[in-house]
């Protein structure tokens, strides 16, 4: 198995840690460059429900479970509909047109970005599952609208996993039951060995969190969003002058 593969896996575990969320971007980005389109799609959602589902048990006590309940129903709404409509298609240009967008918002608060960052947490949970069911990307969005809020940093980042756990059980449940798609086929024992890695970076990630500042935190994630979109930018630009 490739070290590069481990290592961006557990990188991945601790980013999902410390900061709630951005670790599932780069489970995606690192599992797109070994296995593809498609299954690297469903290998980043079942690595992402384990990731956040690691992070939001580690961090239980601390979960904002009134903020996170209408948000759930959304997820629920967003992942049926994506269901119904589901079909493989090449998201690169929308990942990278939607990335963008994310990255003006978070730097520069203003009426546009608001038109995709809803206060409604029931229409943002079901915009952000239906929009990860596609791209990969919805989790962030949802993560985005929750720098609104004051919590302490330990709930900042079990709230964000919890809520990104259930974007990403929404998108595996469409992929395991789009007809146009074989889970099946994948490889099983990679992907028990990245469960191991991820179940290690996020302890890891634990103690990584309670040594940074609270005032840090959402400064570290925007910093983090940013070197992702250029990552993501990148590689989109890269694929179009290849073509």
């Amino acid at each position: 198995m490739d070290a590069m593969l481990i290592g961006g896996i557990f990188i991945a575990a601790i980013a999902t840690s410390v900061l709630g969320t951005g670790g599932g971007i780069i489970a995606l980005l690192v599992l797109l460059s070994f296995f593809g389109g498609e299954q690297g799609l469903i290998l980043s959602a079942i690595i992402r429900v384990f990731s956040f589902g690691f992070t939001a048990l580690l961090g239980f006590k601390t979960i904002d479970f009134r903020y996170c309940n209408k948000v759930l129903i959304g997820i629920a709404v967003g992942s049926t509909g994506a269901l119904l409509i589901y079909r493989p298609i090449d998201t690169e240009i929308l990942q990278a047109v939607l990335a963008s967008y994310l990255l003006f918002g978070l730097w520069f608060d203003n009426k546009i970005f608001n038109l995709l960052v809803f206060k409604n947490r029931v229409v943002m949970g079901a915009f952000a599952s239906a929009l990860n069911v596609f791209t990969g990307i919805g989790g962030i969005f949802m993560s985005a609208t929750m720098l609104r809020e004051t919590w302490p940093k330990e709930t900042y980042v079990s709230s964000k996993a919890h809520i990104n756990f259930f974007i990403a059980v929404g998108s595996l449940a469409v992929y395991f039951f789009s007809p146009t798609v074989q889970i099946l086929e994948l490889d099983w024992v990679t992907m028990t060995v990245l469960i191991g890695v991820t179940f290690c970076g996020s302890f890891v990630g634990k103690y990584v969190l309670a040594a940074i500042p609270d005032n840090v935190v959402n400064n570290v994630f925007k910093l983090a969003c940013t070197v992702l979109v250029l990552r993501i930018l990148y590689g989109t630009v890269a694929h179009l002058v290849v073509i």
